[in-house]
C-alpha cells in the first residue's frame, strides 16, 4: 500500500481544483489545504502543516515559483508544479526547487508516480542535510576537545595521551559527556583570561 500524505494544493481554476482534489482524493490522500491563490497558502500554510505541496503556477509562471519558494524556505516542505507543456517553465520549475513537474491535463497515474518520486527525493535530501549537521558538529566538538586538551596540557603538565585520558576520567567520574567538560574547560579558561585581555586592550588605547 502506498504511503499517504497530507498535502497541500494552490491551484486557481475552479475545474482544475475539482479536478486534482478527486485525484488526489482517489489516491487516498488527505488534502490539508485546498487554496486558490499563494496569500492563502502563505496564511495557512504553518497551520496545516502539509508534507507535500502541489502547485499550478498557471499563467504566473516564475513569480508564483519565487512565492512558493519563499514560503518553503522555513518550512522544508517538497512541491510539486503542474503547468502547460513549456521548456521555460520546466526549466523555472526545476531551478525554484520543484522536486516533479506535470503536465495538463493530469493523470492519475502520473501525479500518483511525480508523489512518490518527489517524496523519495525529499527524504534523500533531508538525509544529506542531517549528514552535513552532524559532520560540523562533529567539527566542532572536536575544536572543543582538542582546545581543552591543550588547556590540561598546560596547567598539569601533561603530555597529549595523559591529558586525554584525565579529559576521560574527569567526564566519567562526573557522569557527563567528554564534549561537555570540555566546553566547561574552555569557557571556563576563557573567562578567566577576560580581565587580562580588557586590560591589555585598555594599555593599549
Amino acid at each position: 500500500m502506498d504511503p499517504i500524505y497530507r498535502i497541500a494544493m494552490v491551484v486557481r481554476s475552479p475545474r482544475d481544483r475539482t479536478r486534482l482534489r478527486d485525484i488526489l482524493l482517489n489516491l487516498g490522500h488527505e488534502i490539508v489545504l485546498n487554496a486558490t491563490s499563494l496569500e492563502e497558502l502563505r496564511g495557512h500554510c504553518a497551520t496545516a502543516s502539509p508534507q507535500l505541496i502541489v502547485t499550478d503556477i498557471g499563467k504566473c509562471g516564475l513569480d508564483c515559483l519565487e512565492v512558493v519558494e519563499a514560503i518553503l524556505e522555513e518550512q522544508r516542505v517538497p512541491f510539486i508544479v503542474v503547468a502547460c507543456a513549456d521548456g521555460d517553465n520546466i526549466d523555472q520549475a526545476k531551478t525554484h526547487g520543484a522536486l516533479a513537474f506535470l503536465t495538463k491535463p493530469v493523470r492519475q497515474s502520473d501525479l500518483s508516480a511525480a508523489i512518490s518520486i518527489a517524496m523519495r527525493q525529499f527524504e534523500e535530501l533531508q538525509s544529506a542535510r542531517l549528514e552535513v549537521v552532524d559532520v560540523r558538529r562533529a567539527l566542532e566538538e572536536r575544536k572543543y576537545v582538542e582546545r581543552a586538551k591543550g588547556i590540561i596540557m598546560n596547567s598539569r603538565q601533561l603530555d597529549e595521551p595523559s591529558a586525554f585520558k584525565w579529559l576521560q576520567q574527569f567526564a566519567s567520574s562526573h557522569r557527563q559527556t567528554l564534549v561537555d567538560v570540555a566546553k566547561s574547560i574552555v569557557l571556563t579558561e576563557q573567562a578567566l583570561n577576560l580581565p587580562a585581555r580588557v586590560s591589555s586592550h585598555k594599555r593599549r588605547i
